[in-house]
């Protein structure tokens, strides 16, 4: 039998499942905690880059449970109207900090400090945590957790999430927060550049597409990496003739996507028979400028793919990894805050 209780107030919310006794049930005495984290992947990772981790459930027969939980969470979102949240590595620290601190991996219990340890310039937040006991199951788990999402609503203000999931000798733990933090909006004339990760291909995907965004969220092979950059629309008037089209191109055999703003390599590529054209995404600048970062590319001749970032933590990284040939700049754009 499945017990609920839900506690709700300004800014926090607190949502408990359980499975395997009725509300009202005698606890089981507060044991040593064993909980065992089942991921340590957190946030946007640079192609072949992904950090794994010695615990993931695979033994559950769910390696990615809590990106699956993620992308739930943001299926739910988007049914109800609201714009997705992004994962946010430093909230992923918090829930898993709450499960360190565990005094039961039974009856699990809600840290009412919990808004005092996320990191500073939130305007708020939801604490949302599910509990299943006596079971290892883990799609069932996360069948439940994606129904409670569905069920219970959270703000549409909301904008960042964290995850934890873990396993006991009572069962399985999720435990999300998702709060709000201010972010930085497209200005006059600017489209959002979203990027995914398929960790099955080590590809990423960017789009400037909201219904493009909302659909591949749904798509299990995909994790949303948010908001990265702004580029001009494809209909906007260039200031100079520096403002260059960005197109994007589609590769079937490879199931990825090409990106270029030169109009020689565009022409080129146009001759190509492998791909197909998929129209201009934007506009981007070919040289620096005010409030403009460059978005450097990378070659992977082993797949035939690139690799974009205008991230330079990133760009560092993947010089690192054998394999990839730095292009270097491919065009300037206003990368999002």
């Amino acid at each position: 039998m499945r017990s609920r209780t839900l506690t709700r107030s300004a800014l926090v919310l607190a949502l408990a499942l359980g499975l395997g006794g009725a509300a009202g049930t005698t606890a089981v005495a507060a044991e040593t905690p064993t909980l065992q984290k089942l991921t340590s992947e957190v946030g946007p990772s640079a192609e072949g880059s992904v950090r794994s981790s010695a615990v993931e459930a695979t033994h559950l027969g769910q390696p990615d449970a809590e990106w699956t939980t993620f992308r739930n969470l943001n299926i739910s979102r988007l049914g109800w109207g609201a714009n997705p949240v992004v994962r946010n590595g430093n909230l992923d620290t918090v829930a898993y900090n709450w499960l360190a601190g565990q005094t039961s991996t039974y009856e699990p219990q809600l840290d009412p400090n919990v808004e005092s340890k996320v990191p500073a310039g939130s305007n708020g937040g939801v604490e949302l945590m599910y509990v299943w006991e006596n079971s290892s199951d883990m799609d069932t788990f996360l069948q439940l957790v994606a129904e409670a999402l569905d069920a219970d609503a959270v703000d549409a203000n909301l904008t960042d999430s964290g995850i934890a999931i873990a396993q006991s000798s009572y069962g399985l733990f999720a435990y999300l927060l998702v709060l709000e933090y201010p972010h930085s909006t497209a200005q006059a004339g600017e489209l959002p550049l979203y990027r995914f990760y398929k960790p099955s291909a080590g590809t990423h995907f960017y789009s400037t597409s909201a219904a493009e965004r909302n659909n591949v969220i749904g798509m299990p092979e995909y994790r949303y990496e948010g908001l990265i950059a702004y580029i001009k629309g494809p209909n906007e008037s260039p200031t100079s003739t520096t403002l260059q089209n960005l197109n994007r191109f589609y590769l079937a055999s490879a199931g990825t996507h090409f990106y270029t703003s030169s109009p020689a390599e565009y022409a080129a590529v146009l001759t190509y028979p492998q791909y197909s054209l998929d129209g201009v995404a934007g506009r981007v600048s070919a040289v620096p400028g005010t409030g403009l970062t460059a978005m450097h590319r990378f070659f992977l001749p082993r797949s035939g793919t690139h690799f974009y970032t205008a991230n330079a933590s990133e760009v560092e990284t993947v010089k690192g990894i054998p394999g990839y040939s730095y292009e270097g700049v491919a065009y300037y754009l206003r990368v999002a805050n």
